[in-house]
């Protein structure tokens, strides 16, 4: 997967300016700061700036669990049944996976490929308002070589984001862009409960993981 490149917001931060004037007897105006005097620390004032308080945004909105709603490669729509992902962001990692199918037509009809995106990975907002991730461990899978890529090390991606209430989408720096809805706990599936029971009863067999 190719390094995406930097796509800068414009972000825009405004200061009011704020006139202090002395009295006539030139005292000093009430609470003025003397020369040399540092500024209180943690000081919650109208100064901060845009980017740090829209990277805060999302950093706080980013945490939880998301499935995608859409996949766009290019100028194309990939269908909703030919890809499916999933990501998780917590504690300063993110967990993403994307599973896709195709067609490829050839000249004795047409074959089915399938890919396998999967890792974890470190991530943070930049002072762009992009989210930046550093591979731990990630591989993609593709049926049509046969092979699996692994990252390397603290392998580097961005993506320009935007996260509007429970909606998330990453735009890629080829013009594509992934859509992802915000998913709620729910509970655990009956029907996977009444299968393990079932299970109970019969002779187990040996399965990897």
């Amino acid at each position: 997967m190719r390094k995406l490149h930097r796509i800068p917001l414009l972000l825009v931060a405004a200061w009011p300016l704020v006139s202090l004037q002395a009295g006539s007897t030139g005292q000093d105006p009430e609470g003025a700061q003397e020369p040399g005097q540092d500024s209180p620390v943690g000081d919650a004032s109208p100064f901060a700036s845009f980017a740090d308080r829209e990277a805060l945004r999302l950093e706080e909105g980013l945490q939880g669990s998301w499935m995608l709603l859409e996949y766009r490669s290019g100028a194309s729509v990939v269908k909703q049944e030919n890809v499916r992902g999933f990501m998780m962001f917590s504690d300063g990692y993110v967990s993403i996976t994307l599973h896709g199918r195709q067609r490829r037509r050839g000249f004795l009809g047409s074959t089915a490929e399938f890919f396998v995106q999967s890792g974890v990975h470190r991530y943070r907002i930049d002072e762009f308002g992009q989210l930046q991730t550093a591979s731990l461990m990630a591989c993609t899978a593709d049926s049509a070589d046969g092979n699996i890529a692994f990252d390397s090390d603290s392998f580097a991606r961005e993506h320009k984001l935007s996260l509007k209430d429970d909606l998330l989408t990453l735009y890629r720096a080829d013009g594509g862009w992934m859509s992802y809805s915000r998913m709620n706990r729910t509970e655990f599936p009956r029907s996977a409960i009444e299968a393990l029971d079932g299970t109970r009863s019969k002779p187990q067999i040996d399965r990897d993981f």
